[in-house]
């Protein structure tokens, strides 16, 4: 199949290959902390990452999601490891499932395409050759709070290229290097948050981004 069907009744797109009107992106310098004008390219329905235009974030906020995203790297860049196609989704603004050109490309574990980032590796490689489209499609667990303390953690199921990569997979303690994920037992926001893709470099997503809220 070339391209994944069309995205379900009861799917928000927020990205149909036309504009960016779903997003907004985090301001840098006199504009920190506010939410500007997104910065990226948009063509040939897809959007493509514009260096030093800052990580997009959606408009609507969500908790327990399924999110289908398709992405693509490009097939001619000199770099390497994690400076090859580098980009991410990130989940409430603190969990990272890394998007990478992982074809012949070797860095660590943690950071290739379809890892939770500096957590799990994927548990296969499906990862096809960059210049070729790619999906995920990533099924979101938010955390639980009773009052300070995480009574339940989240939880990540991920299919790459559709074959399963990650089951249930429960986000951990974070390494010292992710101090921005929230930690066991630690105190942290339970409501909806916004998805954001990162600004890191090239790589584009393209025709349809849709999440469908889980009811809980």
């Amino acid at each position: 199949m070339d391209r994944p069907g069309a995205p379900p009744s009861d799917a928000i797109v927020l990205f149909e290959g036309k504009d960016l009107s779903k997003w907004t992106a985090r301001g840098k310098g006199k504009d920190r902390g506010k939410d500007v004008a997104p910065g990226w390219k948009v063509a040939n329905g897809y959007m493509e990452v514009v260096g030093g235009s800052g990580d997009l974030v959606s408009k609507d906020k969500f908790g327990d999601i399924q999110l289908h995203l398709e992405w693509w790297t490009p097939p001619d860049s000199p770099d390497s490891s994690q400076w090859r196609g580098n980009s991410g989704v990130m989940l409430m603004g603190r969990y990272e499932i890394q998007i990478l050109d992982s074809e012949n490309n070797p860095t660590y574990a943690d950071g290739q395409a379809g890892a939770i980032y500096g957590q799990w590796p994927p548990l296969v490689k499906p990862a096809r050759k960059a210049g070729d489209w790619q999906t995920y499609d990533l099924f979101f667990e938010a955390p639980r709070f009773d009052g300070a303390k995480v009574v339940k953690p989240a939880y990540v199921t991920l299919l790459f290229n559709g074959v399963l990569v990650h089951h249930r997979q429960e986000i951990l303690e974070p390494p010292s290097r992710l101090r921005h994920l929230p930690r066991r037992g630690s105190r942290r926001s339970a409501s909806p948050h916004a998805a954001i893709r990162q600004s890191k470099s090239s790589a584009a997503s393209g025709n349809y981004d849709w999440p469908t809220v889980i009811p809980p």
